[in-house]
């Protein structure tokens, strides 16, 4: 029997930097490091550079890969769980709802609903409504921003044609030295 190997989501997106779309397979992207590493291979695609969260890409027909608030990477991984969490974040450094509420840049009432794509976090006492990919990220840079917060993600492209950048990887951070 095989042995198992468990990878962090951040490590899984690193993986499939290195790897050929359609082609490789994670057994396959490992074997390329290592001959690389060795010396008997051709060096990986080189990553996609960082993108600058004030100006990021069109999201369109994203997947969120992983992310990670303050070095602490999220359990359920989509846009609008990362807004979620960062305004959970705000939460713990605001001392009422409205605070929070003043920070989040989306729609979102103080207190809960739960109708037309709201979602209330108890933590914060408010309620926010679910957003697109471009959305979220510009409400969890504007938090991240506004409370120092550490934000990193990797996102993947769908084989889209309308999609910015069809079936690559893209990253985006912020106060990330």
């Amino acid at each position: 029997m095989s042995p198992q190997l468990n990878i962090s989501p951040t490590t899984f997106a690193r993986l499939q930097q290195c790897a050929e779309p359609l082609v490789d397979d994670i057994e396959s992207v490992i074997n390329k490091l290592i001959d690389q590493y060795k010396g008997q291979g051709s060096p990986p695609p080189a990553s996609t550079p960082k993108m600058l969260p004030g100006n990021p890409p069109d999201l369109t027909f994203t997947k969120l890969l992983s992310a990670e608030i303050n070095g602490q990477p999220l359990k359920k991984v989509d846009w609008n769980a990362l807004l979620i969490a960062m305004v959970e974040v705000a939460a713990t450094k605001a001392k009422t709802g409205q605070e929070v509420a003043d920070l989040v840049i989306v729609n979102r009432v103080v207190g809960s609903k739960t109708n037309n794509g709201y979602r209330f976090i108890p933590t914060a006492g408010i309620s926010v409504q679910g957003q697109d990919a471009n959305a979220c990220w510009k409400a969890v840079a504007h938090i991240a921003n506004k409370l120092n917060v550490q934000v990193k993600t990797s996102f993947r492209w769908s084989d889209n044609e309308k999609a910015a950048k069809p079936n690559e990887t893209g990253y985006l951070s912020v106060n990330d030295e």
